[in-house]
């Protein structure tokens, strides 16, 4: 059984293993989700092998150098399962410009049309057969004392996000293409661009009141 502790930022070790990798997986716990009022609290990032790092944010303004190195890293990919969210609060929250990312539950919509079930637990229970505690998902992440179950939560969110992340891609690759002669893997890649521009959007202040709105990008 994995133990988790939270961390102030990553280690150099870290650092250096994760930025010779493809991909990376990231997710934050956060406050709320109101721009300009909430917090990124806590940052995860984990690995295909299983290695989590928790970095603790609560009450900084600036993003820790190491974890900022590796979430700017260009030649790394930066894994989120709703890239929207975390991607924006990231940049405002910590003022770190993440990039490149993928957003595993925007390739979900784009590949998993037999259902309209696209939440994390929805696709680690399909691809990998694990059930996910969300007991966890609404709590408060400002405590000093974070609870072992609110850490293992927290974890769970990147510990299988590269294997869902490599289902999802086998499964773009295996889609014949569309009629207009672009392949599933063209268009995921042209999602993704989409979601940068959305992140932008949403910074500027603009989202599903203002009539802005792209319902492969929303929450289910």
């Amino acid at each position: 059984m994995n133990t988790f502790h939270l961390q102030s930022d990553l280690t150099e070790s870290q650092l250096s293993d994760w930025s010779k990798l493809p991909e990376i997986a990231v997710d934050t716990e956060l406050h709320g989700l109101r721009l300009g009022r909430d917090q990124v609290l806590l940052v995860q990032v984990g690995d295909h092998l299983g290695n989590v790092a928790l970095v603790r944010t609560a009450g900084l303004s600036d993003c820790p150098p190491r974890l900022r190195a590796l979430l700017e890293n260009p030649s790394v990919l930066k894994l989120f399962h709703f890239a929207t969210t975390d991607v924006a609060f990231l940049r405002q929250s910590l003022g770190v410009k993440v990039g490149p990312f993928f957003c595993t539950r925007a390739a979900s919509r784009l590949v998993r049309t037999y259902t309209q079930s696209h939440g994390l637990k929805d696709l680690v229970r399909e691809f990998l057969g694990i059930e996910l505690d969300k007991q966890m998902q609404q709590t408060d992440w400002s405590r000093e004392d974070l609870s072992e179950q609110q850490l293992k939560y927290a974890a769970n969110d990147v510990l299988h996000l590269v294997a869902i992340y490599k289902s999802l891609i086998r499964m773009l690759e295996a889609r014949p293409s569309l009629p207009s002669g672009i392949s599933a893997m063209e268009l995921a890649s042209k999602a993704m661009q989409a979601l940068e521009l959305h992140v932008e959007f949403v910074l500027a202040g603009y989202g599903a009141a203002d009539g802005w709105r792209v319902d492969l990008f929303e929450h289910v």
